[in-house]
């Protein structure tokens, strides 16, 4: 097949699942394309490479141009008066979500300690701006609903042109080393990790999306084969890029998603705490008997180093950072320090990430930016365990995706970097306004509410009939006889 057919069958599909996706799904506003915008960039690459297809790719090294840095502020912009126009109360957000804020302020303030303050405070602009788009999507009438939907979307035009750019378009889709010859799959991204990392956060939500349409019946024939036809490019980009992480949790991300689907799994999803304590329990017990980090680096065809990246966890940390405080803002890679490291121990290819979240958090922001991210999981941990209890839908899906980005971040570093991996980590943990109900339509039967139970007595009942309370509006009282 000529590239230019295999390009028009694949725009033409991609439209097609894009038409047939708005039909189908109600209730998510044309306002969350722009969230879905920001996530397509994030997870191929920035503005300025999309505009020079066909140069040389640098990797995965971040691309800060005047034209990426006006797009990141235009839609940062765009997002706050959406926000604005919604009447978004700022101080009801932080409050549910204070440990969250709390660590952003602290990683605010420590751009001052920074050896480029200024690029620091930009980079955390940005990193801002993921916050924005993530309150986009939980001011929607129906919130994980239109999260599934801008991140199943992207999935639709992401994942079928990465299969067109590695099979069709070489040039775009590969690149290869020039100290070895290995060739590298990209598609569309800068790198096979950061297309990894994309492939496994769209994988996921795709599968949480099919399940729940499946519970609510609520997909087509022919949405559920273009679904399945996203799923088989997904298995062939996972296989082809060898990105163990991505592979391993995006095999655990749709298996977990499968299982809590069960009916009788879902009876006793209120126990779930419990279950995991008990697994987490028996895995401690047990690692003193089978060695599971070298069971699981073999059978995903890797040493027990994972690659060499203990080597570079012990070369970074012998840089001795302030062990409080950190470097700054994702600064420690400012200045030639990358460059350095490189040349000192011989890497073939530039460091640009310690190649583990927890210690590149650790770097940037010492103990305190560590702590206070634990601090934010387990507030996390605490607010899930009751909405096990009251809406197991949508608390599943926010507890698989915390879970995967939690072991994605052992061998990766994805915390605070503009990538699909954080965005949708903050899409499941950051609590909306108003609830995961109907958001605005939710807000508004409170108000009715609370107007007409200030306008009864308190020997007044509102379950009787003459003030019917159906539908969250009261009945006009009938005449005395």
């Amino acid at each position: 097949m000529s590239p230019s057919i295999a390009f028009c069958i694949c725009a033409g599909g991609i439209i097609f699942l894009l038409y047939l996706d708005a039909e189908e799904r109600r209730g998510v506003s044309v306002a969350s394309w722009w969230a879905a915008i920001w996530l397509a960039i994030l997870a191929s690459r920035p503005v300025s490479a999309w505009l020079s297809l066909g140069t040389e790719i640098s990797g995965e090294t971040e691309i800060e141009s005047s034209s990426d840095r006006n797009v990141f502020l235009f839609l940062i912009l765009v997002g706050l008066y959406i926000l604005k126009k919604r009447g978004l109360n700022w101080g009801r957000v932080v409050s549910k979500n204070k440990a969250l804020f709390v660590l952003y302020l602290f990683c605010a303030i420590s751009v001052v300690w920074s050896e480029d303050p200024f690029v620091a405070f930009k980079r955390w602009l940005k990193d801002f701006g993921n916050i924005v788009m993530v309150l986009l999507l939980l001011t929607e009438k129906d919130p994980m609903n239109a999260i599934r939907a801008v991140f199943v979307r992207c999935g639709y035009v992401l994942i079928p042109l990465s299969v067109l750019f590695i099979r069709y378009y070489p040039q775009l889709g590969r690149s290869y080393s020039i100290y070895t010859g290995d060739v590298h799959y990209h598609g569309v991204a800068l790198g096979k990790n950061l297309l990894g990392a994309t492939i496994m956060v769209l994988t996921v939500f795709v599968v949480a999306d099919l399940l729940q349409r499946f519970r609510e019946k609520g997909i087509s024939r022919l949405a559920l084969a273009g679904s399945a036809g996203i799923l088989a490019c997904s298995a062939y980009l996972l296989r082809i890029t060898n990105s163990a992480t991505a592979l391993l949790c995006t095999v655990l991300g749709s298996a977990s998603l499968a299982v809590f689907a069960m009916p009788w799994v879902r009876k006793r999803v209120k126990h779930l705490l419990a279950f995991s304590v008990g697994g987490a329990i028996a895995a401690i017990v047990l690692s003193s008997v089978i060695d599971f980090g070298a069971l699981t680096s073999r059978s995903l065809g890797r040493d027990s180093s994972l690659t060499g990246r203990d080597k570079i966890w012990s070369m970074v940390l012998a840089e001795n950072t302030n062990p409080l405080l950190g470097t700054g803002f994702n600064s420690f890679w400012l200045g030639n320090r990358s460059q350095r490291l490189s040349e000192k121990n011989r890497y073939i290819f530039v460091l640009n990430q310690a190649h583990n979240g927890y210690l590149e958090l650790y770097l940037n922001g010492g103990g305190i930016g560590v702590a206070l991210l634990v601090g934010v999981i387990l507030a996390f941990g605490k607010r899930i365990q009751k909405q096990l209890q009251q809406n197991a839908d949508v608390a599943t899906v926010r507890l698989v995706f915390c879970a995967i980005v939690i072991i994605y971040n052992w061998s990766e570093a994805a915390f605070f970097r503009l990538s699909p991996v954080w965005l949708s980590l903050l899409a499941v943990i950051v609590e909306p306004p108003y609830g995961y109900g109907r958001g605005r339509e939710q807000k508004r039967l409170r108000r009715v509410d609370e107007s007409v139970s200030i306008s009864h007595s308190p020997a007044q009942s509102l379950d009787s009939d003459e003030h019917s309370y159906a539908g969250k509006v009261p009945s006009v009282p009938q005449k005395p006889s």
